[in-house]
């Protein structure tokens, strides 16, 4: 077997004074990843059955994710990241709970997964730029923050659950195609892998930073709801918002700018 190399060790600090550390099993493959080729180590991420004796345990994949940032390229960033963003976006299931007596689904399987994976990010991207000790978790016991997590999503969405006006998102989880062409046209050109990482957290944030009802109009225009219809049993934005059809317009320009704005996109005369 060859010879194993030490894994510099967590940093975060428990209350009771305790350094936070990797469980055995993880330490030993930890070192003994560091003298394997990153090819391998890319298709040992691949695997997703636990029951393969070459599934990589996900405190493994942070880990090697979060050391990418050492390097001069991001090429490994690129392989490494979608394979942990498949990680967490699998450990978010749908729920369902019963609201006034009958079995409503309080948000989906997409929102769980952004909840989840936006809090992963934001640490991230704080750990790229300076160590970031409340990712050091991750490296211990993986699956139980994320479904902690996942949990709190679910509690949260719970709480703000409103029968009348339902939200339904793309299963993707991501922000949904006739946002993305709303916005294609300033969206930097040749970004890399990292790039796409950084924007896309970006856009959601900027998404969420909107007013209340601008943020509404865009979450319904994710979910694919029409501005108006001559259906007047179809919902549409003008309806579910109170507003008229001109009034949505000129809201939707207001929200893209804001969110052009907060992403430092520079725009000529629309």
């Amino acid at each position: 077997m060859s010879e194993t190399k030490e894994i510099p060790p967590l940093r975060k600090i428990k209350q009771n004074g305790e350094r936070y550390y990797r469980r055995q099993p993880i330490e030993t493959m930890l070192a003994e990843c560091a003298a394997v080729p990153f090819e391998l180590l890319a298709d040992r991420a691949r695997v997703t059955d636990r029951r393969s004796q070459d599934y990589m345990p996900s405190e493994i994949l942070v880990h090697l994710v979060r050391q990418t940032k050492h390097q001069n390229s991001d090429a490994q960033f690129n392989v490494l990241y979608p394979l942990l963003e498949r990680r967490i976006r699998q450990a978010c299931p749908a729920k369902e709970v019963r609201a006034n007596g009958t079995v409503a689904e309080v948000g989906t399987y997409a929102d769980l997964q952004e909840h989840v994976l936006e809090r992963v990010v934001k640490l991230l991207l704080r750990d790229r730029s300076k160590y970031e000790e409340k990712l050091d978790i991750y490296e211990v016991v993986f699956d139980r923050v994320v479904a902690k997590l996942r949990d709190s999503a679910f509690r949260s969405m719970f709480s703000k659950y409103n029968p009348l006006t339902p939200i339904e998102y793309d299963e993707s989880g991501e922000v949904t195609k006739e946002v993305e062409e709303s916005l294609d046209r300033y969206r930097p050109d040749n970004m890399t892998q990292e790039e796409e990482f950084t924007y896309r957290f970006q856009l959601r944030a900027a998404i969420g930073s909107l007013p209340e009802d601008e943020r509404r109009l865009v979450d319904l225009e994710e979910a694919g709801y029409p501005d108006q219809s001559e259906n007047p049993e179809v919902e549409t934005i003008a309806k579910l918002l109170g507003r008229t059809p001109k009034t949505v317009r000129a809201m939707r320009k207001r929200a893209y700018q804001s969110i052009r704005e907060r992403l430092c996109i520079e725009v000529e005369n629309d």
